[in-house]
């Protein structure tokens, strides 16, 4: 049983806090980045450090000279957007992996204080490099009406990933990657009833693997440090200097999405006679789901939901009901 406060929820008799930017907003920007490639390299260059086509997360104080192209890149497109927090966590992946449902989370914090989740003022992710049969290798945001359970979802909106596309996105929004992307629906409905691929590792020279690959930098932006980082994983690096621009300015970005303008407002859809299941896998333990289930289970149109899960270019929102 969930019982809701402000700020707050209980679980089966367990009070914990959650911390969580107002609101839930999102936009896409297309044609962001200047030097994708030289971004990407450099994180390949990070491969002694990475743990299954991971780069471990990094911590970026913006009061520092950036230590490195992917601090000045990051730093540059955070000015883009007027953002002043002072810290960016950042970590790089090289392959298209299936993700449960979840928030990015403090995650040193919710380990040492069990039931404090703290989620980051913004998530963003940048895709830097997509290869040609990732299918849109999207990831979907969920809308849900009150925080913080994710029962009650209203709507999802699928981004494809598009190489140079910026997503942002509140920080305490919902977010999952599905692969296939239509493994969320039944067979009957048009999906692959919950069957996942398996993970492709991006292997140098191999091609199936490299015509699935999904290079992507994901970074959160907070106000005050995460917990459990000393400092900059990057600052034994020689500072970074170039006159070279690594952000596009802010006039010469396509606006792809932008949930505050109401470019995908879904209230004028009406809700369809058939229904087709939509079951989402939840990310982490009980208290990180905030619920003892293990799925969120939710209707939509059938239709609707395997057009925007198969879109290869646009950004699309479907309206998710409970019942």
């Amino acid at each position: 049983m969930i019982m809701k406060y402000h700020n707050c929820f209980r679980l089966v008799g367990t009070f914990f806090l959650f911390k969580a930017s107002a609101g839930f907003y999102f936009s896409v920007f297309d044609g962001v980045i200047k030097n994708a490639r030289a971004v990407d390299d450099f994180c390949k260059i990070k491969e002694e450090e990475t743990v299954g086509s991971t780069v471990p997360h990094s911590l970026i104080d913006r009061r520092k000279p950036p230590a490195n192209i992917v601090e000045a890149a990051l730093d540059s497109i955070l000015k883009e957007l007027d953002d002043s927090c002072r810290f960016i966590e950042w970590w790089w992946r090289d392959e298209w992996r299936h993700l449960e449902l979840h928030r990015d989370l403090d995650e040193h914090l919710a380990r040492e204080d069990p039931g404090n989740l703290r989620c980051p003022e913004h998530g963003h992710v940048l895709y830097l490099d997509v290869g040609e049969d990732c299918e849109g290798g999207p990831t979907v945001l969920w809308k849900a009406s009150s925080e913080p359970t994710a029962l009650d979802i209203s709507e999802m909106t699928v981004v494809p990933a598009i190489s140079g596309r910026l997503l942002r996105f509140s920080g305490s929004a919902l977010h999952s990657v599905p692969r296939p992307p239509i493994s969320y629906l039944a067979s009957k409905d048009g999906g692959t009833g919950g069957i996942i691929h398996t993970r492709t590792r991006r292997v140098p020279g191999d091609e199936e693997s490299t015509l699935r690959r999904r290079s992507v930098i994901l970074f959160n932006t907070w106000p005050t440090s995460p917990a459990g980082f000393e400092d900059s994983t990057c600052d034994q690096l020689e500072p970074y200097s170039s006159d070279e621009p690594l952000c596009s300015g802010r006039e010469e970005w396509e606006v792809a999405a932008d949930s505050k303008a109401g470019m995908q407002d879904t209230r004028g859809i009406a809700e369809p006679e058939i229904k087709a299941r939509i079951k989402v896998g939840l990310l982490g333990d009980r208290i990180r789901r905030g619920t003892p289930e293990r799925h969120f289970v939710g209707w939509g149109s059938g239709s609707d939901a395997i057009s925007a899960l198969q879109s290869t270019k646009d950004v699309k929102t479907v309206p998710i009901y409970l019942s």
